[in-house]
């Protein structure tokens, strides 16, 4: 900090200035949003106005658009600009607009969540989703793992429900396993490229 009768450097009080200036429009935008405060987070985005504040001078800084402290153009317009249209992208991302915001009262309304055994079962079909089409070509394969999600677990149960013996629901078992090995690393091999 500077002491009294000290000048405060050119680069900062320009630095200041410009903050201050986008700090008020800041708070304005999201006050029209029902985020009232510096730190109040925008529904779904994760970002405050003091967050917004921050990466409009980051980008004004790194795009070369201002160079404080040269007595250059005063960069409130475009920074402006900048922070109005990140703020548009906000509300319109979808994040924010499928966000919904309940009030504690209303919050004991809502339907409980679900059970762990209805979550594995959610999770365990989207699964099988993800694996439908790599499987496309294996019609045996497939009707093995509805089977599975229906709660048919045991491979006696499962060689009646498709009339096979109990060896061929092993063969399909494996091969079933290999495809979905090979398919979890071509996945993972074309993700570090």
């Amino acid at each position: 900090m500077s002491e009294a009768g000290e000048k405060l450097d050119p680069l900062w009080a320009e630095f200041d200035r410009l903050v201050i200036e986008l700090r008020g429009v800041a708070l304005r935008l999201f006050a029209g949003r029902g985020c009232f405060g510096e730190f109040t987070v925008l529904p779904g985005t994760a970002k405050c106005a003091a967050d917004l504040v921050a990466d409009t001078v980051g980008n004004l800084l790194v795009e070369g658009y201002w160079h404080p402290g040269t007595g250059g153009e005063n960069p409130f317009p475009i920074a402006y600009r900048m922070m109005y249209r990140d703020f548009l992208d906000l509300i319109k991302s979808r994040a924010h607009t499928e966000t919904q915001t309940v009030a504690p009262a209303d919050a004991e309304k809502l339907p409980s969540p679900q059970s762990s055994a209805e979550q594995k079962r959610a999770e365990a079909e989207l699964t099988v989703a993800s694996f439908r089409r790599p499987l496309a070509n294996d019609p045996q394969a497939l009707q093995l793992l509805d089977l599975q999600l229906t709660g048919v677990e045991k491979r006696a149960d499962q060689a009646r429900e498709m009339k096979i013996t109990e060896q061929e629901v092993t063969n399909i078992k494996r091969r079933l396993m290999y495809k979905i090995h090979r398919w979890e690393q071509s996945f993972w091999d074309n993700r570090d490229q």
